[in-house]
């Protein structure tokens, strides 16, 4: 029997494992800039966490979840998103206790959600995200947007994205305009796909971004949140859009933006991709404020900010602008031996290389010269090593710089000398 990986899953091998992990490295580089420090969360959850982060009524907890009962029959699953796991490590471990200051946490994860599979997403993907806990002051929502319009210059992506952004004000004021929302649905309940139809009452929100409902007049037109906002709430989002025009940062203000989590407060944005010919009109990033969460997680009355980036989604948009990677394949040095009997003086270099820093590669199966010095070639080695009966008697090796074809015999004992210059 073949066994195949499961639907909706990917096995990172080759040129996809090397470029995720670039991808990586350059994310913690650009975090270690902001004093972002990484934390890595269990992969699963009490299945009560999401419920209670996400909300009943989101996709997420309603149509997504990888929930289950283990043997001590506790209903857990696996993480659908990071915020949640986080905000309950910042709890559980009293990040809080003594410290009065912002803390700054990034994570890679990877992620799980029972949906239909197609590019750029999967049922096991990976995100990179960013919090801020205990980050009250409005100036982190623009710092927040900051970063994440860094992160889209450094991949040279910016003039492929829109940001756009919403207020969504605080629970009180989204509630009264829930209230107005579905009043004014019921007037057209007829003219709304079933989802929406289910939606109605339990999350109205979702029907502003349905994919198919969204497009239409009547829900274009539907009572804005703007209305039902306190004069504090509005002075904190006009604060936010001052200082983006003087950055220079653009964006366009999306009344209908809402996110598909029910903890957000106050601003929620999208960089969303505005080439159809990457991912059509697809979410690069998407984040926002969250007030509550930190509370009902058990923790102290703190606000946070963050955001998350899919990577499955931002390789498929990299590798079709043809970003460079900027990957080094070369191989530092290819050892070949003439015979089984010098094969162990072979380990011993290939040994004392490695420990000096040098990728090298030793073929233990093939004796031929000229097979060895095609192997060489093949592999993009720099430098090879040929190992002989003779020559080693006197503790003499053929050092070959292959771009070159400079060729020395050089004592072991200089090996270290020789390629550490």
């Amino acid at each position: 029997m073949i066994f195949q990986k499961p639907r909706g899953t990917q096995d990172w091998i080759g040129r996809d494992i090397e470029q995720f992990n670039r991808v990586c490295q350059i994310l913690r580089t650009i975090s270690n800039l902001y004093n972002i420090k990484e934390i890595i969360t269990p992969t699963f959850e009490q299945l009560d966490l999401f419920l209670k982060s996400a909300g009943e009524t989101s996709d997420i907890v309603t149509k997504e979840l990888y929930n289950f009962v283990d043997k001590g029959n506790r209903n857990m699953s696996l993480r659908p998103e990071g915020t949640a796991g986080v905000v309950r490590s910042y709890v559980e471990n009293k990040m809080f206790a003594n410290n009065n200051d912002v803390t700054k946490l990034f994570y890679i994860f990877n992620l799980f959600r029972y949906e239909r599979p197609q590019n750029g997403r999967l049922r096991e993907f990976h995100q990179f995200g960013v919090e801020y806990l205990n980050a009250c002051d409005w100036r982190y929502d623009v710092e927040i947007l900051i970063f994440a319009n860094n992160i889209l210059s450094i991949f040279d992506l910016e003039k492929d994205v829109v940001l756009k952004i919403n207020n969504l004000g605080s629970f009180e004021q989204r509630k009264k305009w829930i209230d107005a929302l579905i009043q004014y649905f019921k007037n057209y309940e007829d003219q709304l796909t079933e989802d929406s139809k289910n939606r109605l009452l339990k999350n109205p929100l979702r029907i502003l971004d349905d994919k198919i409902d969204g497009k239409k007049d009547f829900v274009k037109n539907a009572p804005k949140l703007e209305n039902f906002l306190s004069n504090e709430n509005k002075e904190y989002f006009q604060k936010i859009c001052k200082t983006l025009d003087l950055l220079g940062i653009k964006y366009e203000i999306d009344s209908n933006l809402v996110r598909g989590l029910d903890y957000y407060t106050g601003l929620v944005f999208e960089f969303q991709s505005n080439d159809e010919n990457l991912l059509g009109k697809s979410t690069i990033i998407g984040g926002g404020r969250y007030s509550n969460l930190i509370k009902e997680t058990g923790g102290p009355d703190y606000e946070g900010i963050g955001f998350a980036i899919g990577i499955e989604r931002l390789l498929i948009i990299l590798n079709e602008k043809k970003y460079d990677f900027q990957i080094e394949n070369q191989l530092d040095i290819y050892i070949g031996c003439e015979n089984d009997e010098v094969t162990n003086i072979g380990i011993s270099i290939a040994t004392a290389l490695r420990n000096y820093g040098f990728n090298t590669k030793i073929d233990y199966g093939v004796f031929k010269k000229d097979k060895n010095v095609k192997n060489s070639i093949k592999n993009n080695a720099k430098y090879f090593i040929w190992i002989d009966a003779e020559n080693i008697k006197s503790q003499l090796i053929s050092v070959e710089e292959l771009a070159t074809k400079k060729r020395e015999l050089i004592k072991i004992s200089w090996l270290k000398k020789y390629f550490i210059k």
